[in-house]
């Protein structure tokens, strides 16, 4: 009868460990810091309408830590090479774009393939023109654009639209 006894207190207290080990033992861990999340933009650019003669917008994601003003070009030449007829003269790359904070004006500057041909005439360059102006200007930064070639600023891309001004966003040529 004594074993009993013992054998059962033994019992018992392995019970008692094995309930205080599982409520009292270790603090569970700390989760794991979290990095914080990248939330991604959706890039609003723009393409030729099915008329030509408007601009209609094609929205793109691009990682928030990506999204500066050259990146939102780059990806706008992007969407245009996608298109069955693009617009913008093959080999056009964009070379930078600075952007003054107290004006607002950004210049973009492409590459000389930009001004190469003369693709659609007047129409061709109007669109050109506000396709990059109105890319730009959806991003906070910028109210205006001024558009230079190989550092250089220009006047006009094909001869058609005078371009010594900074150009602002032209929402009568959007296409809802």
């Amino acid at each position: 009868m004594r074993r009993s006894i013992w054998g059962g207190l033994v019992l018992m207290m392995i019970v008692v460990c094995g309930l205080a080990a599982c409520t009292f033992g270790e603090p569970p861990a700390a989760p794991a810091e979290q990095k914080p999340t990248v939330q991604d933009w959706q890039l609003v650019t723009y393409v030729p309408s099915e008329d030509a003669e408007h601009i209609v917008a094609k929205t793109v994601t691009v990682s928030a830590q990506e999204l500066t003003p050259k990146i939102a070009l780059q990806e706008m030449l992007k969407v245009d090479a996608a298109e069955e007829y693009p617009l913008f003269p093959q080999g056009t790359t964009v070379r930078s774009v600075t952007v003054d904070r107290e004006s607002k004006v950004a210049t973009a500057d492409f590459s000389r393939e930009l001004i190469s041909q003369n693709v659609g005439g007047s129409l061709g360059e109007i669109l050109m023109v506000y396709i990059i102006a109105d890319t730009l200007t959806n991003l906070d930064e910028v109210d205006a654009v001024r558009f230079s070639v190989e550092g250089e600023h220009v006047d006009t891309l094909t001869g058609h639209m005078d371009l010594s001004q900074p150009v602002r966003r032209n929402e009568e040529i959007i296409v809802k």
